[in-house]
């Protein structure tokens, strides 16, 4: 697909006002409404996204191809900002960010960071995946990269769309202290021991 095709054409600004309407009705994200909206793949919603803000795209294969900057926003903060710094094969440092509504985590993460860095979009289920798969105590889940997605499913409503299961972690299947570490953590995730999914 390319950007001149219809299907990756920016999106408009009302479609924007509607997606930041909504998300504030439902207490969502401005992006996971614009892609439930556009009921586009993920790979295919990105690219779209991408072409509307004028960032350059980051997939999963990317993510686990680049080195991780924890030496200079390490990987709590990293967490609790859905922001990751890499190093990509020129070194160049890149700020992979999964929101691009979430204006405040960037502007926080610039200010953190205090070098020179290229804002990059990646689906958010990649940078929440990346993130979780990188944490050491969490086992319990095997996360899904959006590549592998179908349609995003609401554990609340699965027969809405078909594919994985978007769920929240957080609850009383992860330790308190780890519960309360990733709180608010949206990833596409299947929990290991539970096929209801």
């Amino acid at each position: 697909m390319k950007v001149n095709d219809p299907v990756l054409a920016p999106f408009t600004a009302d479609e924007i006002a509607a997606a930041r309407k909504l998300a504030a009705s439902r207490s969502a994200s401005v992006v996971a409404i614009l892609e439930e909206q556009a009921g586009l793949p993920p790979e295919a919603f990105t690219e779209r996204l991408a072409a509307t803000l004028h960032y350059p795209v980051a997939n999963i294969e990317s993510l686990h191809r680049w080195q991780p900057a924890f030496d200079l926003l390490p990987f709590a903060e990293a967490l609790r900002g859905q922001v990751i710094l890499f190093r990509d094969e020129q070194e160049r440092l890149r700020l992979v960010f999964g929101d691009p509504f979430a204006s405040d985590r960037l502007a926080w993460a610039d200010e953190r960071i205090g070098a020179q860095f290229e804002l990059t979009l990646a689906h958010h289920a990649d940078v929440a995946a990346y993130l979780v798969g990188r944490h050491p105590r969490i086992m319990k889940f095997d996360v899904v990269p959006s590549s592998q997605l179908a349609p995003v499913v609401d554990r609340r409503n699965p027969q809405a769309r078909g594919g994985a299961c978007l769920g929240q972690l957080g609850g009383s299947a992860l330790p308190r202290d780890l519960d309360q570490e990733i709180q608010g953590l949206s990833v596409a995730i299947i929990d290991a021991g539970d096929d209801t999914c």
